[in-house]
């Protein structure tokens, strides 16, 4: 606690040296003097003022801020809008003001696209785990069709069984496949005896 009030007595006080009220563009034009150690900061300023005037920050628009050499008191000009829409209408905006609002662009945008990503992994999971419990409420299905399957493995089909294929004309495949086999056998006879 005493180090917060040690910080806000340290706080330089904003002096009015003067305030004049422009209805043309609906702002006050004000200039500050504050007396501080160094130069403060655009941020800094930009809070100070919206707490002696009870504005909110981003309808201030900070002119400059000059300072003489070896002293310090600095000279703050300050236009105060009523909001900041009011604000973006009549100032024009600086390289580092477009730069910095590009890059915040930048950040939503891809911040939407991570919550884009989270939300389709978050649906691939859901999924994943849907299907998984399917899975584990039919155990008994499994079982059945692994136990099918090794019954066939320990008692195959005999080998005389006729395959039929429509394509070949009804003619079984297993007389063609020894068929196949005699007649390599009798090549390789020929060529034996040929040699």
């Amino acid at each position: 606690m005493e180090i917060l009030q040690l910080k806000q007595d340290k706080m330089p006080e904003l002096q009015i040296l003067k305030e004049v009220e422009n209805p043309l563009f609906e702002r006050k034009e004000i200039q500050l003097s504050l007396e501080a150690e160094v130069i403060p900061s655009r941020i800094e300023v930009r809070l100070m003022v919206a707490g002696k005037f009870s504005i909110s920050p981003q309808a201030i628009k900070i002119k400059k801020i000059t300072g003489q050499f070896g002293s310090n008191v600095f000279l703050i000009d300050v236009n105060i809008y009523p909001s900041q829409e009011k604000k973006d209408a009549v100032e024009f905006k600086t390289k580092k003001e477009k730069a910095v609002e590009a890059e915040l662009a930048k950040k939503k945008q891809e911040e939407k696209k991570e919550k884009i990503k989270e939300k389709k992994l978050v649906e691939k999971s859901e999924e994943i785990s849907e299907e998984e419990s399917k899975i584990d409420k039919q155990p008994n299905e499994k079982s059945s069709q692994k136990s099918d399957i090794l019954t066939n493995k320990e008692n195959p089909e005999p080998k005389g069984e006729v395959n039929k294929n429509i394509n070949d004309g009804g003619k079984d495949k297993s007389n063609d496949s020894e068929s196949k086999s005699e007649d390599k056998k009798e090549k390789s006879e020929e060529i034996k005896e040929n040699e």
